[in-house]
């Protein structure tokens, strides 16, 4: 058979999908690769991701505003803005390190312990500057360094989370009901779609008056998205995308980060390796992450046992579509491939369950690839342009971690636990930092190099 089952709603992951349990609408759950790559290969006006976003997301309740009905060909312009910036990762870098040193320091000062180390809460932390990095690519500077800005986006992107999940569970005359009692009114919502629209204001007057800047390099996903639409300047598509873009991405790279941190701080005795592999990286202006074989493995093997997304390439078919084993999908029902089974299947990953660091050594494995057996990043026609920024980002806050600090953590069970289909970090865990004297030495000796 080609189709799991055609179960309702999400399902726990340590099930199979004939387990599945419902929340609020029928799915057909995809766990063969030969039915992952016909729907791959299908028009999107036959399954559309679309349609499954609207659903997912619930824009009407979380946003305020529908989201029309286009197609993906209107997406290229953040696509490419997203590319641009992705690009200039080697002269972002050292403002990300920045980023990471101040928070870290300041997180370092308010957790200290007696003994002279510090007791952090890991997600806590990772997910504050993770988010501050996102914005600093989306937004800019200014933005980035704003802490009422920062602390209202973190806030706007929990209360949207829990709106959605209200919206998705319950009748719709409770929907509103819901939604104020989790956001009140809205306040941080206002605050960030306000700030877009600011920033979008000072690059389009940028523009107007110095109209060479249109070939100038952007310093941000929001300057290249407005050069990619210098039309648009009345129009709410740029707040639109910017506002989907900074909710849909910015938790992905501190959700990664955090688990390849418990990753590598449960598996102690490759620490010696790592951090010889990583020496100079923090200092090296070329910033090339990919030359690093053993934290790439370790990665490739995070995202693999962790896999925090149960489920990919979720389309709606908006008219019935059949499998060839008969097997058909109605208009209007979910369709996801079940990619936790892929990752969890010892015929492709000997002794699956088990987490080995050295896995994708020498393989040429990396953890941006993509395909039927690597599913994470969505499928070819829409795999997610900002896979080379998550994974790098990822691998430098790694590099930060481990050449500046001694860790472990306080206990090593629940570090990551599930809800529904997702896998993320325990806010309740703590990790134990002990500054490495010896990386100022070395990092000294290779500024003077």
């Amino acid at each position: 058979m080609e189709y799991a089952d055609s179960s309702p709603g999400n399902f726990p992951r340590s099930c199979e999908p004939t387990e599945s349990w419902s929340i609020s609408r029928v799915s057909s759950v995809v766990t063969q690769n030969s039915a992952a790559q016909r729907e791959n290969s299908l028009s999107i006006n036959h399954l559309s991701s679309h349609v499954w976003s609207k659903q997912h997301f619930q824009p009407k309740y979380t946003f305020g505003y529908e989201w029309a009905d286009r197609r993906d060909v209107d997406g290229m312009p953040v696509v490419r803005a997203v590319r641009t910036i992705t690009n200039q990762f080697p002269e972002l870098k050292q403002k990300f390190i920045g980023i990471m040193s101040e928070e870290l320091d300041q997180a370092f000062q308010a957790n200290i312990l007696s003994n002279g180390s510090s007791k952090i809460p890991l997600w806590g932390t990772v997910k504050h500057f993770g988010s501050r990095i996102n914005m600093l690519m989306m937004f800019g500077e200014d933005v980035a360094n704003n802490p009422v800005t920062v602390d209202r986006g973190l806030k706007y992107i929990d209360e949207t989370t829990l709106v959605g999940e209200a919206a998705k569970n319950l009748p719709t005359w409770l929907i509103p009901i819901a939604a104020w009692l989790i956001r009140g009114n809205n306040e941080n919502q206002k605050h960030i779609l306000e700030m877009i629209a600011s920033e979008t204001q000072k690059c389009y007057d940028t523009l107007a008056f110095t109209p060479g800047n249109t070939h100038r390099k952007p310093k941000s996903i929001l300057e290249a998205l407005v050069q990619n639409l210098p039309g648009e300047k009345y129009g709410g598509r740029i707040r639109f995308d910017m506002n989907t873009t900074f909710i849909s991405s910015t938790t992905a790279t501190p959700i990664m980060a955090t688990q390849l941190l418990e990753d590598i701080y449960t598996h102690p005795e490759y620490l010696p390796a790592l951090r010889e592999e990583a020496r100079g990286v923090l200092d090296d202006p070329s910033a090339n992450m990919t030359n690093l074989p053993l934290l790439e493995s370790f990665l490739v093997e995070s995202i693999r046992t962790h896999c925090f997304l149960a489920t990919v390439i979720h389309r709606v078919p908006l008219r019935s579509y059949t499998f060839s084993d008969g097997y058909t999908v109605p208009a209007g029902e979910i369709v996801k491939f079940y990619q936790h089974k892929v990752m969890s299947d010892n015929s492709i990953y000997r002794d699956a369950n088990k987490f080995d660091p050295e896995r994708f050594q020498g393989t040429g494995k990396t953890s941006c690839d993509m395909g039927m057996e690597w599913p994470f990043w969505g499928n070819s026609k829409l795999a997610c342009p900002g896979r080379f920024h998550v994974t790098n980002v990822a691998k430098l806050i790694a590099v930060y971690f481990i050449m500046n600090y001694e860790a472990h953590f306080e206990r090593t069970d629940n570090l990551s636990f599930q809800f529904r289909d997702v896998n993320v970090p325990n806010p309740a865990a703590k990790l134990i930092l002990k500054r490495r004297e010896s990386n100022l030495e070395e990092r000294q000796t290779n500024t003077e190099s």
